[in-house]
């Protein structure tokens, strides 16, 4: 499993201490998504989209979408009222994570162009927003 972790916990107390507070996060989540407006569509939301902060936007696939270079497909919103202050959190393309400009933080998973590859999953480690600076999970 190409830089992916799984680790199996059997049933102990630690487990089951494990798994409530997984389940008391999904809750959290959840409360918190059923009251955040969430935008869909095709192109960047910066200068498109009027939201609120903590809104999310999900940009859907468009022809060539996994062609270009590090197109962003989530976003949150960090500014109020403006069609600006949308914040890429999340990049899906076939291309080397290295060419990918992101903010600290940011996730990039590339996608295999063959049946034979594996997804990889990259975190954006440094805090400048170039290419460098990714770390396989």
């Amino acid at each position: 499993m190409n830089g992916i972790t799984v680790t199996r916990f059997e049933n102990t107390d630690d487990s089951k201490k494990m798994a409530k507070q997984i389940a008391e996060s999904v809750n959290k989540i959840e409360r918190i998504l059923q009251n955040t407006p969430i935008y869909f569509g095709t192109s960047d939301p910066n200068g498109n989209v009027v939201g609120q902060s903590g809104s999310l936007y999900i940009r859907t696939g468009d022809q060539g979408y996994n062609q270009e270079i590090g197109k962003a497909f989530l976003y949150i919103k960090t500014i109020d009222g403006t069609n600006t202050g949308w914040l890429s959190l999340l990049f899906l393309g076939a291309q080397n994570q290295n060419s990918v400009t992101a903010s600290r933080g940011s996730l990039y998973i590339k996608i295999p162009t063959d049946l034979a590859s594996s997804a990889n999953i990259y975190l954006k480690q440094s805090n400048d927003s170039t290419p460098s600076g990714w770390s396989v999970l």
